[in-house]
């Protein structure tokens, strides 16, 4: 399935039938009127059309063929691009980790007791055995994301900026590998504190040369968020850069929106035994369950889609404009050459 909405739209197919028409009109036009202007007895006289009317007839040809050149390299660098995305380090686990999100009837659940839900969902996970886990509001490579305004204590509102925040469990950071640069990460007693944790980005955007860690920022309307841990850059949303990326910690629950669940699979079972779990705690749940590189893999298919469209529009103007000399080449080819004669007039 294509990453982007294909359902027509009524005015972009207007659009296409209009300049479809239009090139119509332009490139039939002149040939039409060039022959209703031809002089039969001009035409009797010569037996090679002039100069000018087959270079006019190679030029169109001549001139596709480096255009659709230049649109299959560029079509080549596109797709050595993204074998390069292939090989970029997103910054944390992918291989072995599972994540599942958790769908709860929001008409039995509102805040307090989606909240109760999480506290009985890590219980229920820990006394079972399940490896490392970890809670966050957002997924990496998801389609959702939360931004916020912040701004550095002493400045007005004026200079507030708009980064991307998660809220993540304690054990986030550990279960996905992502190393702490400085300070600490998050511990349960953090629960409610104004503490909040930010990746290297962000930290060179806020406070380039100085140390992180102790610095307080202001969130939102006002709250001020002391600074207790700066984690490495990840690619959270993207390949390409790694954006500014604030992590608080997770206190509190909604049905519409419940955490993600990022867990390690490296057995065949864990996948089920999570789900089964889950069900046990309430069978209103839904739960739906994918390997985290199932997130990474449809980024790569957004890559791959624009060097797969452009080596298909390379490869079909290459053939028109192949056809195209071939049938200039062979008209020229076919017509008669210049005579020598003597005329008699009787």
């Amino acid at each position: 399935p294509a990453p982007f909405d294909i359902d027509p739209d009524f005015t972009v197919v207007a659009y296409a039938i209009v300049l479809g028409g239009l090139a119509c009109l332009t490139f039939t036009l002149a040939p039409a009127l060039h022959a209703t202007r031809a002089s039969i007895a001009a035409s009797l006289k010569q037996t090679m059309p002039p100069r000018s009317g087959l270079r006019l007839r190679s030029m169109l040809p001549g001139i596709q063929v480096p255009v659709t050149v230049i649109l299959l390299t560029s079509a080549g660098l596109l797709l050595r691009g993204v074998e390069q995305a292939r090989a970029i380090d997103p910054g944390f686990r992918v291989d072995g980790m599972t994540i599942a999100k958790i769908e709860l009837p929001e008409a039995a659940y509102d805040i307090p007791r989606a909240t109760a839900f999480l506290a009985d969902l890590t219980a229920a996970l820990r006394a079972a055995g399940v490896g490392s886990f970890g809670f966050t509001t957002t997924e990496p490579f998801g389609e959702r994301s939360t931004w916020a305004g912040i701004r550095l204590p002493g400045e007005g509102p004026t200079r507030t900026q708009s980064i991307e925040f998660m809220s993540v469990s304690p054990d986030y950071f550990q279960t996905l590998g992502i190393p702490m640069t400085a300070g600490r990460a998050f511990v349960a007693a953090d629960g409610g504190q104004p503490v909040a944790i930010v990746n290297e980005a962000t930290a060179r955007r806020l406070w380039s040369g100085q140390d992180a860690v102790g610095q307080s920022l202001i969130i939102g309307d006002g709250q001020f968020l002391q600074v207790i841990g700066v984690v490495n850059d990840t690619h959270i949303d993207s390949l390409d850069v790694v954006e500014p990326l604030l992590f608080m910690p997770l206190t509190r629950a909604h049905a519409d929106d419940f955490p993600k669940l990022v867990f390690e699979s490296t057995q065949p079972a864990a996948s089920d035994a999570v789900a089964s779990l889950i069900a046990r705690l309430d069978r209103r749940a839904r739960v739906e369950v994918m390997p985290l590189a199932s997130g990474l893999n449809d980024r790569l298919a957004e890559l791959a889609l624009a060097p797969l469209a452009a080596s298909a529009l390379g490869l079909f103007g290459l053939g028109l404009a192949t056809v195209g000399m071939f049938r200039v080449f062979g008209y020229v080819v076919r017509q008669p050459p210049r005579e020598i004669g003597i005329r008699i007039d009787v």
